[in-house]
């Protein structure tokens, strides 16, 4: 199967927004694959759809209908090369921020002082609730 050309919309994350990839690949999962593996991975894909180019020549264009062994070769050819561009590192993807080790707090709660009944708190009352 020949690679064709895909588009779609993507929104990457908040900070890159959306953006209107092309990717070249002989399926539709294939397509996916290819925008997941060029731009990480994404929040959302919308949209995909093969990209029609328009016929130049006026003779009977052959296209393989078989995939078999040799679009299976072409495809980890195709793996390959995007995954030595990309696979080290894009600089226009940021690093995912260091996760540090979790601190384990434990809280002990001060001693409660016995409270003093020589100087209540508050105004003094009676047992009928008047003022002494």
């Amino acid at each position: 199967m020949a690679n064709r050309a895909w588009t779609a919309e993507v929104f990457v994350d908040h900070q890159v927004g959306t953006i209107n990839p092309t990717v070249y690949a002989g399926t539709f999962a294939g397509a996916q694959q290819q925008i997941e593996r060029i731009y990480g991975p994404v929040q959302q894909i919308v949209n995909l759809r093969e990209v029609r180019q328009p016929r130049h020549s006026s003779g009977g264009a052959q296209e393989s209908s078989g995939g078999g062994l040799g679009a299976f070769v072409l495809l980890i050819i195709g793996a390959a090369v995007v995954g030595s561009f990309g696979g080290g590192g894009d600089s226009s993807t940021p690093a995912p921020a260091p996760q540090s080790a979790p601190i384990e707090r434990t809280y002990t709660p001060a001693p409660a002082a016995t409270p003093s009944y020589a100087n209540p708190p508050g105004p003094c009352v009676t047992a009928n609730f008047e003022p002494c």
